[in-house]
């Protein structure tokens, strides 16, 4: 994980660095650090992929939830 790939993700999901640090339970200080650095922490790393994963996760869901919304027009 780089610090383009996270201002990368924070410009894709139109949140700050700041609003980033809140949901990965940091400060933003260390988080603005390690991107100016470009030394991100295994753990922060690990966050990241975390949080994409879990992005893929809630889009992959609501194409099930979809699914079963044109099922349920089509049964009734």
């Amino acid at each position: 994980m780089t610090a383009y790939e996270i201002k990368e993700y924070c410009i894709k999901k139109g949140i700050s660095q700041k609003e980033l640090a809140e949901l990965m339970d940091i400060s933003s200080y260390t988080l603005n650090n390690a991107t100016s650095a470009d030394k991100i922490s295994p753990q922060t790393a690990k966050i990241m992929e975390l949080l994409i994963k879990n992005d893929q996760l809630e889009k992959e869901l609501e194409k099930y939830y979809k699914l079963k919304e044109i099922l349920k027009d089509i049964l009734d």
